[in-house]
C-alpha cells in the first residue's frame, strides 16, 4: 500500500493544505501554476497492419502504457510539480509529493506495479546532445548512429515537428530495438525532477494522464477538480502519416529481428505461364 505522512501542524502563515511550507506557496508555486501540461495519449492501433509496433511494446513489458486515463486534473498536475522531490539515489530512488494535506512517497517498485510495467535492468539517464554524442563514438554501433540521425536530426529541422525528440529518448530508442531492458520507473522518476529544476519556468510539464492514475491509486481526492479530456488515441493512422512502421519493417526484413516477426506483405502472385501456341504441320517449317 501507498506510504502517506501527515502533514505537519497547520499554521496561518501559509495554505497547508495545499503546500507543504511557505517558501513552496511563495516560491514555487508561482513557476507551475500557468505552465502547459503535455497530457500524455493512449496508444490504439490495428494488430493486423501495425502489428511489429503492437507486439514489441508487449514484448518490453510497457504494453499497459498503451493505455492511460482520458482524463488530466490540470490543477493537480501543477501542485504535484510545486510539492515533488527527489530523495536517495541509484535504484534507491524515491519521489515525495505533497498533495492536499499529505506527504505520499513513491518509489520504483510501486511506480512499476501501479502501471504494471517491468523494472528493467538498465538504469541510466543524460539529458545533453553531448551525452549522446560520446556514449555513440564510444559505442561504435551505427544503429545508435541511424537512430541519432534519421530521429533526432529529421524531427529537429526547421519547419519541422515541434515535438523534438530528445537525446535521452533516442537512447531508449536504441535498448528498444537490442533487447535491453530499461528500468523505466527510474526514468520516469529523473525525467519529472528535471521538468521540476528545469530553469526555463515555461517548460511544459509532462506525464499528465500517467499522474492522473497515480493520484487514483494514492485515493486522493479529486472531487471538484478541474478535468480536461486527453486528445485522441495515437492510432494506425498517425503512424501510417509518419511512414514509421513501414521503415522499420523494412529494415528488420533486411538485418532480421528475433523479438518479434516484421509484417511482411506476401508476395505477388508470378504472372501465368503463357499458353502454348499451336502451329499446324505445314507451317512448323518456317518457325
Amino acid at each position: 500500500m501507498p506510504r502517506v505522512q501527515l502533514a505537519h501542524v497547520p499554521t496561518d502563515d501559509f495554505d497547508d493544505f495545499r503546500f507543504p511550507s511557505p517558501f513552496h506557496e511563495q516560491h514555487q508555486w508561482p513557476r507551475f501554476v500557468n505552465r502547459d501540461i503535455i497530457f500524455g495519449r493512449s496508444v490504439d492501433l490495428e494488430p493486423l497492419h501495425h502489428k511489429y509496433l503492437n507486439d514489441m511494446l508487449v514484448g518490453y513489458g510497457w504494453g499497459r502504457l498503451m493505455d492511460l486515463p482520458e482524463v488530466v486534473y490540470p490543477n493537480l498536475v501543477r501542485m504535484f510539480y510545486t510539492n515533488v522531490e527527489l530523495k536517495g539515489r541509484g535504484e534507491r530512488i524515491v519521489l515525495k509529493f505533497y498533495l492536499k494535506g499529505k506527504w505520499y512517497t513513491l518509489n520504483r517498485s510501486m511506480l512499476a506495479s501501479i502501471f504494471d510495467i517491468e523494472l528493467g535492468n538498465q538504469s541510466a539517464y543524460f539529458v545533453s546532445d553531448s551525452d549522446l554524442k560520446d556514449i555513440a563514438d564510444s559505442m561504435g554501433d551505427d544503429m545508435l548512429n541511424t537512430i541519432i540521425e534519421t530521429i533526432c536530426v529529421d524531427r529537429n529541422t526547421p519547419g519541422g515537428h515541434l515535438d523534438a525528440v530528445t537525446p535521452f529518448e533516442c537512447y531508449i530508442l536504441y535498448f528498444f530495438e537490442t533487447e535491453v531492458y530499461l528500468d523505466l520507473p527510474y526514468i520516469i522518476m529523473k525525467e519529472i525532477i528535471r521538468i521540476r529544476e528545469a530553469a526555463n519556468d515555461s517548460k511544459a510539464l509532462g506525464f499528465g494522464a500517467m499522474l492522473t492514475k497515480i493520484f487514483k491509486v494514492f485515493d486522493i481526492d479529486l472531487e471538484g477538480e478541474e478535468i480536461i479530456p486527453t486528445k485522441g488515441p495515437i492510432n494506425s493512422i498517425s503512424v501510417t502519416s509518419s511512414k514509421i512502421s513501414e521503415k522499420i519493417a523494412a529494415r528488420d526484413r533486411d538485418r532480421g529481428n528475433p523479438r518479434v516477426a516484421a509484417v511482411v506483405a506476401p508476395p505477388a502472385p508470378a504472372d501465368p505461364a503463357p499458353a502454348p501456341v499451336l502451329i499446324p504441320a505445314q507451317y512448323a517449317q518456317f518457325r
